[in-house]
């Protein structure tokens, strides 16, 4: 083991990598004949909306069911008829 520290040059560069041309790295090489359609896509699909919301209105709420709460109460409102007890109409609560 060589000790010795009376070399005062500045350590050297690590090599870079040339990325080729398609910035894909060799280990990456996927067989796209392979691939597959995800088979659970249509069913996710046919049953869910995915909506963004605002960052204060996601901060008043802590899962979907909330959301799915008040927006059916929301609603009913709309329609005359408010629950009495609106998380008892949401399944997902």
């Amino acid at each position: 083991m060589n000790t010795d520290i009376s070399n005062n040059s500045p350590p050297t560069a690590s090599p870079v990598l040339e990325m080729p041309e398609d910035d894909m790295l060799p280990e990456y090489d996927f067989d796209y004949s392979k691939a597959q359609r995800n088979p659970y896509v249509g069913k996710i699909e046919a049953r869910t909306a995915s909506v963004t919301l605002a960052p204060d209105v996601a901060a008043v709420f802590s899962t979907s069911g909330a959301v799915n709460a008040a927006l059916r109460v929301l609603i009913q409102a709309a329609r005359g008829h408010v629950p009495a007890n609106p998380e008892a109409s949401d399944p997902a609560v």
